[in-house]
């Protein structure tokens, strides 16, 4: 039987239950010790588990408080099990190839991301060094104090500060919230760099194509108001690709075109929505620069992470505490006064990480703005006690919290009604583009799959109603006029990637095409026969919608709580909406939600070799 169709169980649970088997039997055929063997495959079965919720390792010695098979014992004994088992590896070797890796005494990882953790590591810390200036100081500065000129409001100017930090180091990374001016930083950058270094070959990636084109478009818009020579901007790269496409991604290969081996062609890669990059790309990528290349990380640390193992930016982005060198450098610099620091070296990545800390996107005061900085605090009876006063209305026309959270059908039909203006659109006959337009104004998103409140049930729900309202298309027919359409896979001949969503229209001949957004306006047609795996599109997964804005947004959290919803997933939903975000949540719910934090197991080898 496959271990995924194990009745009862969830996919990880199986896979970690099988893999548990294997181990304990490779245990006792390699020599290991009876008494020994249910403790080692309990180990595995948690690691295993562990790597499913994001986390590339276990601190055996922290989790002594949960409630374990009596087969297992205290953490001291069940550590020296581990460690004498032969199938546990301990010697940090990396050609020590044995399904467990223990470090650090207590730290247990598969081996696959101790291996990706360890290069990694490794690699960041090859980068994590000064980039020498092409020109004298004063040049520099100059040209930084015109692209980000001193005006009122709050000091010290962090998107300065980044640029900076960008010129000055060869790794540099970005983190900041919603409207904290990500994007038009690293346009600045761009401009600062090209402008100090004429030749300097530079690439744009993310980790998805909706994520790429967002990129590509932010700047082409804000290239006409650069204050810079008409030659520097000509320079600017004019596409953006995904990680993969940049790569270079082989179909049917685990590895790419691009390695250490064979290097990418560019002295910069800028990585924009880098809190999605999982360990194993971002190995990787990393592995993809040239021995003096540069690497500049966007991202939110407060984000939802990679939807695979690894919790990359987040970890790297932990602490801020840049070392008295690098502060005068960037004092020099910016003529910037930056808050004081022990005045010691910098411990880490500190000298590369700068957190952008003013956010635009919202209003002064506004409610979202409000609700979105109480959440990533993590204070959930502050959230419930700013709520109370709104539950059931909205506070002006932004924040509406539902705390009664209806069944599927009656949700559904509340719901679609958020999707009029789309109908209409499509029902009109508008433009391809208008109707693409009208449907990523409004989004509903989702914190789980199944169950009454996931995406299946209420994309099924959903489409039943606006098929309805189209005149009734049969129901065995799986195309019909508006059928939204989200990619889940990667198609490099078709170009449409993981994330892009497109909608279905009427065509000559009782055809359908679904049009998917152009970078030049406009749309790009495809016949759903040449569409990968997709799915109903109108409602989605918050990890679907990461690198995506809509002007409305509905989240909707399942009744009973569960070990997917944290603090992070309910902040990505909440700052996917631009101008106004209804809630639906029981307060019980809510509030263990706000609590749960996402697994982030630190960068165990990054800690162990002190760098």
């Amino acid at each position: 039987m496959s271990t995924a169709t194990i009745p009862g169980t969830l996919p990880e649970e199986a896979l970690a239950a099988a893999f548990a088997r294997l181990v304990r039997e490779l245990h006792l055929s390699a020599g290991g010790r009876a008494e020994d063997a249910e403790a080692v495959a309990f180990a595995a079965s948690l690691v295993s588990r562990a790597a499913s919720d994001g986390q590339s390792s276990l601190d055996i010695a922290g989790i002594e408080a949960q409630v374990f098979p009596s087969s297992v014992p205290p953490p001291e004994t069940w550590l020296r099990q581990l460690a004498r088992s032969p199938v546990v590896a301990h010697s940090g070797d990396p050609d020590d190839f044995r399904p467990l890796v223990l470090v650090g005494g207590t730290r247990l990882y598969l081996y696959r991301y101790f291996d990706y953790e360890r290069r990694l590591a490794a690699r960041l810390a090859e980068m994590n060094r000064p980039a020498t200036l092409p020109c004298p100081t004063p040049v520099a500065a100059a040209l930084l104090s015109k692209l980000f000129p001193r005006e009122g409001g709050v000091r010290p100017d962090w998107q300065k500060i980044a640029a900076a930090t960008a010129l000055l180091r060869r790794l540099c990374i970005v983190s900041g919230g919603p409207g904290t001016g990500k994007t038009t930083t690293v346009v600045k950058v761009l401009a600062l760099l090209l402008g100090l270094h004429p030749a300097l070959r530079v690439a744009l990636a993310a980790p998805t194509g909706k994520a790429a084109a967002r990129l590509q478009g932010s700047l082409r818009d804000q290239l006409a108001g650069l204050p810079v020579a008409a030659e520097v901007k000509a320079r600017l790269p004019a596409e953006a690709y995904t990680v993969h496409r940049l790569l270079g991604h082989r179909p049917g290969r685990v590895s790419f075109r691009h390695d250490r081996e064979h290097p990418l062609p560019y002295d910069l890669v800028v990585v924009d929505e880098a809190s999605m990059l999982d360990l194993a790309l971002a190995t990787k990528l990393v592995e993809a620069l040239p021995d003096d290349g540069r690497l500049i990380l966007l991202g939110d640390k407060d984000q939802l992470s990679a939807v695979e193992t690894g919790t990359v930016f987040a970890n790297r982005c932990a602490t801020r505490s840049m070392g008295a060198e690098m502060r005068e450098s960037i004092e020099a610099l910016t003529d910037e006064a930056l808050p004081e620091t022990d005045g010691g070296a910098a411990q880490g990545l500190a000298d590369a990480v700068v957190w952008l800390e003013q956010g635009h996107r919202y209003a002064q005061g506004g409610a979202i703005g409000a609700l979105v900085e109480r959440v990533r605090e993590g204070d959930a009876e502050a959230v419930l006690a700013w709520l109370s006063g709104r539950s059931g209305r909205e506070v002006g026309p932004e924040v509406l919290w539902q705390d009664t959270v209806p069944g599927a059908e009656s949700l559904a039909a509340i719901l679609i009604e958020g999707y009029a203006e789309y109908l209409d659109a499509v029902q009109s006959g508008a433009p391809p583009e208008v109707v693409l337009a009208a449907f990523e104004r409004r989004r509903v998103l989702c914190a789980v799959r199944e169950g009454e409140q996931g995406t299946a049930r209420l994309n099924a729900l959903l489409t039943e109603r606006f098929r309805a309202a189209l005149g009734g298309p049969p129901s065995g027919v799986s195309w019909y006029p508006g059928r939204p359409v989200l990619i889940t896979a990667n198609d490099y001949t078709v170009r449409v990637f993981n994330g892009d969503v497109g909608v279905t229209l009427p065509a000559p001949g009782g055809r359908f095409l679904v049009h998917f957004p152009h970078l030049g306006g406009g749309t790009r047609p495809l016949a759903p026969s040449r569409l990968p795996e997709h799915e109903t599109a109108f409602a989605m997964t918050v990890h679907k919608a990461q690198g995506s804005e809509f002007e409305r947004v509905e989240v909707v959290l399942p009744t009973r709580d569960s070990r997917v919803l944290t603090r992070e997933l309910l902040y990505t939903a909440l700052t996917r909406a631009r101008a106004s975000v209804r809630l639906w949540a029981r307060a019980v719910v809510l509030r263990d939600t706000i609590a749960r934090r996402s697994p982030k197991a630190p960068l165990g080898l990054w800690e162990e070799s002190g760098r």
